[in-house]
């Protein structure tokens, strides 16, 4: 699995490069693409307020 992480901290010196592709485990993934123990959600989408 990979993962494109759009959060990038161009104040510690991070690009779009250093957040594309990044490897996880399908083991982890599976971890983190749930949530819940009785009625486990498969995915979650959180809408924040935009960005200026």
């Amino acid at each position: 699995m990979y993962l494109h992480d759009p959060e990038i901290d161009t104040d510690e010196g991070e690009t779009v490069a250093d957040k594309q592709y990044l490897p996880i485990d399908k083991r982890i993934f599976g971890k983190m693409s749930s949530y819940g123990r009785n009625q486990p959600l498969q995915a979650a989408v959180i809408v924040g307020p935009k960005r200026a």
